[in-house]
């Protein structure tokens, strides 16, 4: 479970950092995707619903964080040169 939410931190945080414009936020896809599955095989029960929503709280945050990352270090490349 932990192991998940760390993962979806670092996709969230690179993609934030690396893709420019909205598509970073395609990153929120990545839980939406793995919890239709996890539903499709055994349900959906409140517990799993609670860390989906969990995990796109995660993403959501990382990515933002990977944007002001990108917008620190764009600005300190500007200033260098």
């Amino acid at each position: 479970m932990v192991t998940g939410l760390v993962l979806f931190a670092i996709l969230g945080l690179t993609m934030g950092y690396t893709v420019p414009g909205p598509g970073a936020w395609l990153a929120l896809l990545a839980p939406v995707v793995f919890a239709i599955f996890t539903a499709l095989q055994s349900g959906l029960d409140a517990g799993q619903l609670l860390l989906v929503l969990l995990a796109l709280a995660i993403t959501a945050v990382a990515v933002l964080v990977g944007k002001l990352l990108d917008g620190q270090f764009s600005r300190g490349r500007e200033q260098s040169s």
